[in-house]
């Protein structure tokens, strides 16, 4: 029988302006989702701090921003890297959940590179639309969306699944060369609007379930 797939959309609710979006951007590897969190589907934020560790030296000019709420059985951990990398504080930055919409879409805006270190979700998360639409580089593990997400690495690259060194690999290949971020970004865009755009999905799925063109 015929299967269709319907892909996670994002719809600029916020009517966030996107113009001369990549001279806007910082030297910034973005992540969003639930810090710490001990579930099945957590997004191991421990991983992608590791690596960040591990080429800060090499990386002088980028920073590290984590967005999301923060679990009270990982700010010890937290507090055992800082106390390991005390260098790091002023350039790992924990905001928290970030509800406004406007201000979550800057957060993509502003970053260079979105990282997802998650070994495991449940379908294509919902940050894929949101970084690719921003013309963020994308850089996943190897879970099963993570082809989809850097569209075979046309806009992005992927990294085995709980492997900080190969994560490390990655940013110290990809943060240095702004042809490749740049590339990559102006495709996520293009990407996006073909793929992840929530009026063309909507509307293909009204005519999916109804037949005739959807107004």
């Amino acid at each position: 029988m015929p299967v269709e797939m319907i892909r996670n959309g994002w719809y600029n609710f916020p009517q966030v302006s996107f113009d001369n979006l990549f001279e806007q951007k910082e030297n910034i590897i973005l992540t969003v989702g639930r810090v710490g969190s001990n579930i099945k589907l957590t997004k191991r934020s421990d991983i992608l701090l590791e690596a960040f560790a591990k080429v800060a030296n090499d990386l002088p000019g980028w920073n590290l921003r984590i967005v999301g709420f923060i679990y009270e059985t990982f700010k010890p951990w937290i507090e055992n890297y800082f106390t390991a990398h005390p260098e790091l504080k002023e350039r790992v930055i924990f905001t928290g959940l970030i509800k406004d919409k406007t201000e979550l879409a800057n957060e993509y805006k502003r970053a260079k590179i979105f990282c997802l270190t998650s070994p495991a979700e449940g379908g294509t998360p919902n940050v894929t639309a949101e970084a690719l639409f921003a013309g963020d580089f994308m850089i996943f593990s190897s879970i099963d969306a993570a082809y989809e997400a850097t569209d075979d690495n046309k806009c992005g690259r992927v990294f085995p699944i709980g492997n900080v060194d190969a994560l490390a690999n990655l940013f110290r290949e990809v943060c240095p060369n702004d042809e490749l971020i740049l590339t990559g970004g102006k495709h996520a865009v293009e990407y996006a609007r073909r793929n992840f755009d929530a009026e063309h999905i909507v509307a293909r799925l009204y005519y999916l379930l109804y037949g005739g063109d959807a107004q």
